[in-house]
């Protein structure tokens, strides 16, 4: 359970780079070897996926993009025996393929040491990387009608929602039923409604109906539909 980053530190007031063994404090050898393994693996994979990405064409939808940097991920980390739960649970994974990026790769601080810092601590949920893993959980069709990557983001960071198939099922439902696809702030206060309508809620032991009902309820909280009984709430966003 370790990976190498490489880090930049003072000594004897020069700043240089060097490798260290994350999580710090006593490794034994296997992880330490594990370790130097995995640099060696990303060193060789990540520039290739990063490659792969670099090439499509500038006008290439973001949503379906970040999907396949998302699928490289998952190539690169699924059933990769070098790569260990804590790895993953601690975000130390990411920040070692996000070193190994090129700077080209257009993404705030691919290929950069991290400046060791007092109290900075490594995310492993926060951050682009693990974003695009988990949408690529995915297969592109139960995404694809996510218009923007800033929508797909909203659903991320709203704890375990985007986890749960029948979530995106029912917004999918909702949201292709309508005139126009929602903008920006109009799909946050979505998700932001169904947040509150779940709140120290385990979605998981919510039944199939009850899903679709918050979702629902959810849109017209937002002002975007009617509510079943015909009535409106709020039928123009202020």
């Amino acid at each position: 359970m370790a990976v190498l980053l490489r880090v930049v530190v003072d000594l004897a007031g020069q700043e240089e780079e060097i490798k260290v063994y994350h999580p710090p404090g006593e490794l034994s050898r296997e992880n330490q070897k594990r370790a130097e393994d995995l640099d060696k693996f990303l060193t060789k994979e990540v520039p290739v996926s990063a490659e792969r990405i670099i090439r499509l064409p500038n006008r290439t939808r973001s949503m379906w993009k970040w999907h396949l940097f998302g699928q490289e991920l998952r190539r690169i980390v699924d059933g990769n025996e070098l790569v260990l739960d804590r790895d993953l649970k601690e975000g130390y994974i990411w920040e070692a393929i996000k070193q190994h990026l090129p700077e080209n790769f257009g993404l705030k601080g691919a290929g950069q040491a991290r400046v060791r810092k007092s109290g900075t601590l490594l995310s492993s949920h926060r951050g682009h990387l693990p974003v695009c893993y988990a949408v690529a959980h995915y297969d592109w069709k139960d995404v694809s009608w996510i218009r923007r990557w800033t929508d797909w983001c909203a659903i991320y960071y709203r704890e375990s929602m985007w986890k749960d198939h029948r979530v995106l099922v029912s917004l999918q439902k909702e949201i292709e039923s309508m005139d126009t696809y929602p903008k920006g702030a109009e799909f946050r206060e979505i998700i932001g409604n169904l947040a509150k309508e779940t709140t120290k809620r385990d979605l998981e032991v919510l039944d199939d109906s009850t899903i679709v009902e918050k979702v629902h309820r959810a849109v017209v909280q937002a002002g975007l539909k009617r509510d079943e009984s015909g009535s409106s709430e709020r039928l123009m966003v202020q």
